[in-house]
């Protein structure tokens, strides 16, 4: 406004003696006039209002925005180590062999009541994604987590506590209708875990040839053998 007001002044004072002089009002430096600057000063004063809003409604999306990330990311990295964990904690019962059927069975019905429960937290970050996405936000460096991985990791949590309940389950089955004691189980258990080197209660076919190589099965280690294997 100050530069504005001095401007005008010099117009005006320039007006003055070019009237009192009988002088044309002209500037030989400027092709601008005193009107001209005026109008423009007036645009600018109407636009500037708009800008300032625009400039305010656009740190508040972003202030929304570091908050539905900060929020999401908060219950993430909760909810992602918890699965982590029990994906673990699954993927371990048994592989010690120091527990009967029985008791791997109800610890594994035990995790899956648990991941029940647990179900409402992983609901909270279904709705706040959906705000994410709404919000137009695409990345957010305050977790490594995406929703994306944790539906995954979740929904292999869940496939894998139910394909071990049914495993020690047809176990018992088996135990029961053929008479196999606890002691022969054990043995049973230990001598697959051996071959099971990755731990995931299935033979590789690497695995499996090597186990029947251990029993005394000879396959060549050439093309034949391994179409004798297949």
């Amino acid at each position: 406004d100050r530069e504005y007001q001095g401007i005008v002044a010099l117009c005006t004072e320039a007006a003055q003696l070019a009237t009192q002089y009988s002088l044309l009002n002209e500037n030989p430096y400027t092709t601008l006039q005193g009107e001209s600057i005026t109008n423009k000063w007036m645009d600018v004063q109407q636009l500037v209002p708009g800008r300032d809003q625009t400039l305010h409604g656009e740190m508040l999306r972003q202030q929304n925005n570091e908050r539905l990330r900060r929020a999401f990311a908060q219950k993430a990295n909760v909810v992602g180590p918890w699965v982590e964990k029990h994906l673990d904690a699954v993927a371990s019962v048994g592989a010690q062999g120091r527990e009967s059927l029985e008791q791997q069975l109800a610890k594994l019905k035990q995790y899956e009541q648990n991941v029940q429960s647990y179900k409402p937290n992983l609901e909270d970050l279904e709705h706040l994604n959906q705000e994410v996405q709404e919000a137009l936000i695409f990345e957010n460096r305050h977790t490594s987590y995406t929703m994306e991985t944790l539906r995954v990791g979740w929904e292999q949590l869940l496939t894998s506590i139910a394909r071990c309940i049914n495993e020690v389950e047809n176990q018992i089955l088996t135990r029961d209708s053929k008479g196999i004691t606890n002691e022969q189980l054990d043995e049973f258990r230990k001598s697959f875990n051996h071959f099971d080197k990755n731990r995931s209660r299935r033979l590789e076919p690497k695995e499996f040839k090597a186990c029947l190589v251990s029993l005394g099965y000879n396959i060549r280690d050439d093309r034949q053998g391994e179409a004798d294997f297949q």
